[in-house]
């Protein structure tokens, strides 16, 4: 089966059965940001975001915060507005030039592909940035709910609202996976991972040997 662009392997167990105990609203929900306070914000918030993963730029789409995003990476296509955002490079090699021709006020990475020597450049030209590791559910929920708060407060989104009761609703099934992220050389996800955590909290268990405790 298919979640948002990998390959699942579903063992003792059809993957229409996953997908009917898989909050939809979830796909795509890869996003968590680390503790920092964005309350130096408060007085006059960014308006104009660069996100440099196509996670992210889903996500905020995802919580009624796409009309800020102006940059985003080669890769970002979905939703279909995300297509007409301005393009700043690759995944993990974002230009410097092409963000800057954005005007942003806040730059945001996913930790995976995190660059501290561009991030620093940003920096000393007075380009804050924020950074998301994207390594399972909850914290997912955690940095949703810390955007809205910060940036749409009073204002969750249904998306978010549907997202957090039918995951703590879900019925648990048994079932073995494992997780194709590049077929050729094959690469398979393993811990630490965002879709490896959403499979394991619906009730999967991975069929890779314990001791494989890296990320791929």
């Amino acid at each position: 089966m298919k979640i948002g662009h990998f390959t699942v392997w579903i063992f003792d167990m059809k993957a229409s059965d996953l997908t009917r105990s898989m909050p939809q609203s979830l796909i795509g929900l890869v996003f968590t940001v680390m503790p920092l306070s964005l309350s130096l914000w408060a007085l006059e918030p960014p308006k104009r975001w660069v996100s440099t993963s196509p996670q992210l730029t889903e996500l905020l789409f995802q919580l009624d915060l796409g009309e800020k995003v102006v940059g985003t990476t080669d890769q970002s296509d979905y939703p279909s507005a995300a297509r007409k955002i301005r393009r700043v490079g690759r995944l993990f090699a974002p230009n410097l030039e092409a963000i800057l021709s954005c005007a942003p006020d806040l730059v945001l990475w996913d930790s995976s592909s995190f660059d501290p020597t561009l991030e620093s450049r940003l920096f000393s030209m007075g380009i804050p940035s924020l950074k998301f590791p994207l390594d399972s559910v909850e914290s997912v929920f955690a940095a949703s709910r810390r955007l809205i708060q910060e940036f749409r407060p009073g204002k969750k989104p249904d998306v978010l609202i549907r997202a957090e009761i039918e995951w703590d609703l879900r019925r648990k099934r048994n079932f073995s996976f494992i997780a194709l992220a590049w077929a050729d050389p094959p690469m398979v996800f393993g811990k630490k991972t965002f879709l490896f955590s959403l499979l394991e909290g619906l009730g999967g268990n991975s069929i890779l040997p314990a001791r494989w405790n890296t990320q791929y």
